[in-house]
């Protein structure tokens, strides 16, 4: 339905909401799968693709995304890129979304008002390998000092 409407309706905004639909629906699949999987991870038997994918376009259907939501709570959203994307990159471009989504998802869920800032980093270190950076901050409530603790030793 949604590459129905994206494709038929004229109009800009209704293709990009389309679009939002589209990809918000494979995500879902995708965690629904995951959720099935839990056994796997348990048993740390899970396995990452390599598969190549188009680093900045998968980021930007997930940003996409969040930035719908933030518009919903009448919160502003910035997006900041730095550095050089390469055109293909090899790895689980499923997992890499996942990881941003949640990560954007707690933004949204904890900021009642005011802004989410993403910024991205991508720095060439060889010809084959690169590091990718993300920072999102947000003008939240924050996590209690009790339980930062606990965030980063898992105890």
């Amino acid at each position: 339905m949604s590459d129905h409407i994206s494709t038929e309706n004229k109009e800009v905004e209704t293709r990009k909401k389309a679009e939002v639909i589209k990809y918000a629906a494979a995500s879902l699949l995708n965690s629904v799968n995951d959720i099935l999987d839990f056994s796997k991870i348990e048993k740390k038997e899970i396995a990452l693709e390599n598969k190549d994918f188009v680093l900045k376009t998968v980021l930007q259907h997930v940003l996409r995304q969040a930035e719908m939501q933030a518009k919903d709570k009448n919160l502003s959203f910035y997006v900041a890129y730095k550095g050089d994307f390469p055109e293909k990159c090899n790895g689980d471009a499923v997992r890499l979304a996942q990881v941003v989504q949640n990560i954007l998802s707690n933004a949204l869920k904890f900021t009642a008002h005011g802004f989410i800032r993403c910024e991205i980093a991508c720095h060439q270190k060889t010809e084959r390998e690169g590091v990718l950076q993300i920072q999102v901050s947000d003008s939240g409530v924050g996590i209690p000092k009790e339980k930062l603790n606990h965030i980063v030793t898992g105890k």
